[in-house]
């Protein structure tokens, strides 16, 4: 049997519509993990902040994942809003990141799949570009992008200067601890 018989035979339940109770989860999963994160770190207990910040990363990856995929849930605006805010408290242009994942289903591992690059490399090397990998992503939605994006793109960006400039200005401690994380 060949993938395209499987594909056919195989039954999407992640493409159907969510119960009430299944959006308010997907909507909501990362916000347990931020506010832990930014009370711990708020008291002055950084280690034990960490994990809560990472496992905040991991939902909200997920969270925007599906905003990149119109499975949230909500309506284009609430999906909009999750994606822009999410932009500001992981401080990167989410919808630079969407841009660069829709172009890789499309381009998978090829030479155009900017999202695609370190999958080939070491763990190490994979490890080493993720920094490049930030800017490369938000550089390649200015360059490729349709104005939308390029419009949604500089919002977040701005919007995210202007949380950093804020944190960084009052020292508000548990703000820049956030931002030093993401």
């Amino acid at each position: 049997m060949n993938h395209l018989e499987l594909t056919k035979k195989v039954e999407w339940k992640d493409l159907k519509s969510l119960s009430i109770k299944e959006m308010l989860i997907e909507n909501n999963i990362s916000l347990p993990w931020l506010l832990i994160s930014l009370f711990l770190a708020f008291k002055g207990y950084y280690l034990v902040a960490l994990p809560f910040s990472g496992f905040y990363f991991l939902t909200a990856l997920r969270q925007v994942h599906n905003g990149f995929h119109n499975s949230l849930g909500t309506g284009k605006f609430l999906t909009w809003l999750s994606m822009y805010l999410n932009s500001i408290s992981m401080i990167a242009s989410i919808h630079a990141v969407k841009f660069n994942h829709i172009r890789h289903h499309k381009f998978c591992l090829s030479d155009e799949d900017y999202e695609g690059k370190s999958a080939s490399m070491k763990w190490y090397g994979a490890i080493f570009y993720g920094p490049k990998h930030l800017f490369l992503i938000h550089w390649m939605t200015f360059k490729l992008a349709t104005r939308k994006y390029k419009r949604n793109m500089f919002l977040e960006l701005i919007s995210i200067s202007a949380f950093i400039f804020i944190a960084f200005y009052f020292k508000i401690n548990f703000l820049i601890y956030h931002i030093s994380i993401m």
